[in-house]
């Protein structure tokens, strides 16, 4: 679960204790149904003042994130079982400031650089003030992991552009924090995705995989089970718990997502086999969900939801 830090400071420096209590209430009730809480403090979204102040363009605007982390360390840290400070913020760079897809909607580089640079410096300032504040609770971050390769093998261009958005997504926040900073490894996986070349913007070409007989969610990411195997065994190196964090697919076809789930937990499996330190599994998501620009049309829910009434079928 996440907690929404608009609800919890709509103003700065002013604390909403309804929230506060609502997420306690929440929190007891996984602890008295003897369920761990693995709880995210930070998951794409922003108080409005806090995106006004320059957002996450600003590398001095950490130390409003750090006193909100701080604020429910103090009021809910005896009932969090594991800390994730922050949720894919190298999607976040991507999206919100390189391609244009989220707010502020900038396309630029080198902003997306910066601003994973500062989310990077956020959890290094932060990871020893929670573990001061609740030693118990492992720390650490959930990073989007996806198997890259080269769709044209031929091509050296092809084989660097999927080397460097391999190192990108999945170690380069480690090189920037230290991975004494980091108590275990969460991973996002989903899918793999091909790539043609790097452009001079070090934008890389990705390629659209649907209709040419490779089986796709219904986001038209390529279903790879053994890019999750692969992505465990090299984050192996960091000798930290590995936990899945998530992992689903969006699909309309019930029987494809318990193929998905059932060819994942194995390649799970096999890399515990292979001596990897896996600890946990996550599947993405128990209800569905609002998928940021995508809106409410993919379904990765194991629950679904009538968005008038709000009944739950499990589906």
């Amino acid at each position: 679960m996440s907690i929404e830090w608009a609800r919890i400071e709509p103003q700065e420096g002013e604390w909403d204790e309804i929230e506060i209590a609502h997420y306690r209430s929440v929190l007891e009730a996984l602890r008295r149904r003897g369920i761990k809480a693995f709880v995210t403090l930070w998951h794409f979204t922003n108080p409005v003042w806090f995106s006004e102040k320059g957002g996450w363009l600003k590398g001095s605007n950490a130390k409003y994130f750090i006193r909100y982390c701080e604020k429910m360390a103090r009021e809910l840290g005896n009932l969090v079982d594991v800390w994730v400070t922050l949720n894919e913020p190298n999607v976040y760079a991507q999206c919100a400031y390189n391609w244009g897809a989220w707010p502020p909607q900038h396309h630029s580089y080198s902003q997306a650089l910066k601003v994973f640079w500062n989310l990077a410096r956020a959890h290094r300032r932060l990871y020893p003030r929670l573990k001061q504040m609740t030693p118990a609770a492992p720390v650490g971050v959930a990073l989007n992991v996806v198997s890259y390769v080269a769709h044209t093998p031929h091509r050296l261009s092809a084989h660097l552009s999927a080397w460097l958005m391999h190192m990108a997504t999945g170690h380069l926040f480690y090189a920037l924090t230290g991975k004494a900073r980091h108590d275990y490894i969460g991973v996002n996986y989903y899918f793999r995705t091909r790539l043609k070349t790097l452009s001079w913007s070090l934008n890389p070409s990705f390629v659209d995989v649907r209709g040419h007989g490779r089986e796709t969610s219904s986001l038209g990411w390529e279903i790879y089970p053994q890019g999750l195997f692969e992505s465990l065994v090299d984050l192996a190196r960091y000798k930290k718990p590995i936990y899945i964090l998530e992992n689903g697919i969006a699909t309309d076809d019930e029987g494809q997502r318990v193929r998905f789930v059932r060819d994942h937990l194995r390649e799970t499996l096999h890399a515990i086999k292979e001596g990897v330190n896996v600890r946990g599994y996550f599947y993405w998501s128990l209800l569905d969900n609002f998928e940021w620009h995508e809106g409410w049309a993919p379904k990765f829910g194991l629950v679904a939801v009538d968005r008038k009434t709000f009944e739950r079928k499990p589906k």
